[in-house]
C-alpha cells in the first residue's frame, strides 16, 4: 500500500499550520494587552480616586489650613497629580510603548544633566 500526497495538499497543510500558529500568538498578545489595559484602568481610577478625595478634603476642612498659601500649597500637589494622570492617558492614546520609553529616557537623562551641573556650580559650595 503506497501512500500518494499531492504538493498541493502538502502546501496547504503547511499553509493551514502558519495560520493556526498566527491565531494563538494574536489570541496571547490580545489576553496580554487586554490585562495591561485593566491595570492602567485599576491605576487611573486610584488616581482619580486620591484626586477627589484630595479635593473634597480641602473643601470640607477648610479650618485645617491657616491661609491662602496652605490651601495653594494643597491645591498645587493635586494638581501635580492630575498633570501625571493627564500625561498617561496621552501617552496610553497617542503614542507606542517605545516612543514613551525613548521620551522617558530622554527626560531622565535631562534631569542628570540638570543635577550635575547643580552639583559642580561653584554657587553651591559652602
Amino acid at each position: 500500500m503506497q501512500l500518494n500526497i499531492e504538493p498541493i495538499s502538502l502546501f496547504s497543510f503547511f499553509l493551514n499550520v502558519v495560520f493556526a500558529s498566527i491565531t494563538i500568538y494574536q489570541i496571547v498578545s490580545s489576553k496580554k494587552e487586554e490585562e495591561n489595559t485593566k491595570a492602567k484602568v485599576k491605576l487611573w481610577q486610584k488616581s482619580a480616586e486620591g484626586i477627589k478625595n484630595g479635593l473634597l478634603g480641602i473643601a470640607m476642612n477648610p479650618d485645617k489650613f491657616t491661609g491662602k498659601s496652605d490651601i495653594a500649597s494643597a491645591v498645587q500637589s493635586l494638581a501635580q497629580v492630575t498633570t501625571s494622570f493627564d500625561d498617561s492617558f496621552v501617552e496610553e492614546r497617542f503614542y507606542s510603548e517605545q516612543e514613551v520609553k525613548q521620551k522617558r529616557e530622554d527626560i531622565e537623562k535631562e534631569q542628570k544633566k540638570l543635577f550635575e551641573s547643580f552639583r559642580i556650580s561653584p554657587e553651591n559650595k559652602t
